[in-house]
Formats: C-alpha cells, sequence, structure tokens
C-alpha cells in the first residue's frame, strides 16, 4: 500500500507537469498578442496597453500592417490601389472641369433672367407679371393677378411671356440642382481618396475594388450632368433669346409705321 508521502509526491509531480504546460502556452499567446485571461506576467509591464489591458503591438507589427508595406511587398494590391488612385484623380479632374462650366454657364443664364424681368410687365407695386397663352396674367410664383390689378398694367407688347419666364427659370433650377449634385460628387470623391491614401488604416483589396467601382459610377454620373444638363442648355438657350429677337423685331416694325415721316428738305 502506498504511503501518503507517495502519493503527494506523484500529485505534486503532476501539477508541477501541468503547471509547466501551462506557463508555455502562457508565453506562447503572449508572445502572439492573445489574451487568454493568465499570460499577463509574461509581459512586460511597459507592453501593456493602459486602455486596452492588451499587448502593445510592435513596431514591426505596426510596419507590417500599413499601406506602405502593402504597397512595397504586394504586388497585386499595389496594382489595384494605383488603380484606385488614378481613377479617382481622373474623376476629380472631370467633376472640376464639368462644375466650373456649369458654373459660367449658370452665371450667364442669371443675367439672361435679369434681362427677361427687366423686360416684364409690373403692377403698381413693382410686382413682375407675365401674360401666359391662355391670356391669363400671373406674376412669378404662379399667381394669377386679379382683373382690377390687370387694368393698372401698361403693355408695349414686347413683354415676354408666363412660359418664357417658366423656361429661363427651368434652366436655372436644373442647373443649381446639377451644381449641387456634383459638389457632393467632389466631396465623396475626396473621402475615397482619403480612405484609399490612409497609410495607418489600409483598406483591404477587396475594399479598393469596390471603391473603384464606386468612382467609375460617380464618375459616369459626371459625364451624364454634362450631356443631359450642360449640352442641352445652350439649344434652350438659343430659342429664348431667338423669341427675344422676334419680339424686338416686331416691336420695331410697329415703331416703324407709327413714326412720322420727315420730309426731305
Amino acid at each position: 500500500m502506498d504511503s501518503y508521502s507517495d502519493d503527494f509526491n506523484r500529485r505534486s509531480d503532476a501539477s508541477r507537469g501541468m503547471h509547466d504546460v501551462n506557463e508555455f502556452d502562457d508565453l506562447q499567446n503572449a508572445i502572439a498578442g492573445r489574451d487568454v485571461g493568465r499570460q499577463r506576467k509574461h509581459i512586460h509591464h511597459d507592453d501593456i496597453d493602459p486602455v486596452t489591458g492588451k499587448k502593445r503591438r510592435t513596431a514591426l507589427e505596426k510596419m507590417l500592417d500599413t499601406l506602405e508595406w502593402l504597397l512595397a511587398n504586394d504586388a497585386l494590391y499595389k496594382a489595384a490601389h494605383e488603380n484606385l488612385v488614378t481613377t479617382v484623380r481622373e474623376a476629380q479632374q472631370a467633376t472640376k472641369t464639368v462644375l466650373e462650366h456649369l458654373m459660367q454657364r449658370l452665371t450667364h443664364e442669371h443675367l439672361a433672367m435679369d434681362e427677361l424681368l427687366s423686360s416684364a410687365a409690373k403692377l403698381p407695386d413693382g410686382t413682375k407679371v407675365f401674360r401666359d397663352k391662355s391670356g391669363s396674367v400671373r406674376d412669378e410664383d404662379g399667381k394669377t393677378i386679379s382683373d382690377d390689378l390687370i387694368a393698372t398694367i401698361e403693355w408695349n407688347g414686347s413683354e415676354p411671356t408666363y412660359e418664357e419666364y417658366l423656361a429661363q427659370r427651368q434652366i436655372i433650377d436644373e442647373l443649381e440642382q446639377a451644381g449641387n449634385e456634383l459638389r457632393g460628387i467632389e466631396t465623396e470623391l475626396g473621402d475615397i481618396h482619403n480612405d484609399a491614401t490612409d497609410n495607418e488604416k489600409p483598406q483591404s483589396l477587396e475594399e479598393l475594388n469596390a471603391a473603384t467601382d464606386r468612382t467609375d459610377a460617380l464618375k459616369d454620373r459626371v459625364e451624364e450632368i454634362q450631356n443631359d444638363v450642360l449640352n442641352k442648355m445652350p439649344v434652350a438657350v438659343d430659342q429664348e433669346h431667338s423669341a427675344q429677337m422676334e419680339r424686338d423685331t416686331s416691336s420695331q416694325k410697329i415703331s416703324a409705321l407709327t413714326m412720322p415721316t420727315i420730309p426731305n428738305k
């Protein structure tokens, strides 16, 4: 029969063996930065982040997780990153160009609206009014003017119609909406570029490809704005100018007919 001392020795040996195994496992977990709740004694106090309570990352570990390291060591990642950055720059330049042209056109259309309004009929209080194709008289908001106020209007026959006023206002509204959208696209492209060039938080390959797809979509939208808004505007503006020229020509003919003839000496 075993003595108590023999049994104690066997238990002590087994306990030491298990302790050694745990010590080794804890050390490996500590080196790897895995928190299993026991390895803290294997880490120097300065290596523990006081906020997270976890092992601080080494300089090497931090370097291996930077954009700079990925670009220098991963050819596939580098190609995807360069493609994204190039696409973003092209989209930014296209957006800037279209927005500049749009703002120039918007300035021109505001001047055209000022000229149109200066030719409009007025009520005694200065309210601009227009006659529509049905014969009704309306203000800039489309409100119908009462007959007693219409009687106070002095017409000269060259006033712009309500439809002409609406057409010019629609041009301005569309340009302003397009301008706001282009500014939003500029902001989003800037965010995409910032995310792609953050050295401390590099995007994954999947994120790079997704950002490239989004940039392509934004660039396509800029092209749509150029084609659907800017490229169509000259037609609408020319029509308005032609209508104004016709009105001016008619007024000149009427004036010529009513003007007294000066006899030759």
